[in-house]
């Protein structure tokens, strides 16, 4: 599974910044349409006030493939774990691809592999 860390500045010290909650389901849209794991995107908010209530609407104006970290805290660290992780999975789905081509060509052939030392353990 993906994360993704995203941090929300408000344009003005009036400006509510946006919660984890509230940018999650736009993490996974934009994830699910451009097919990305790592990008940034501007969003802004939107305020109407209808009887009596204030409705607040989200506003993609911006995807980045190549973002700046710059505002990403510990992103040594995050993206090590991150690059890691993703060549664990890439290695674990090689090899299972791999094992069920072997047993579905034929029956005698057999696939070995070894455990990967998971290195965030450490």
């Amino acid at each position: 599974s993906s994360t993704a860390t995203a941090t929300a500045a408000p344009l003005s010290s009036s400006s509510p910044k946006l919660t984890a909650e509230e940018i999650e389901p736009v993490v996974a849209a934009l994830r699910n349409a451009f097919g990305l794991d790592l990008f940034g995107f501007d969003i802004l908010r939107t305020s109407n006030k209808d009887d009596d209530k204030v409705q607040s609407e989200l506003l993609v104006v911006d995807v980045n493939y190549f973002p700046s970290y710059k505002e990403v805290p510990n992103l040594p660290s995050l993206l090590a774990h991150f690059l890691i992780q993703r060549a664990l999975e890439g290695k674990t789905n090689n090899l299972s691809s791999t094992k069920r081509d072997a047993t579905s060509t034929s029956k005698t052939t057999t696939t070995t592999t070894r455990p990967y030392k998971n290195l965030d353990s450490g």
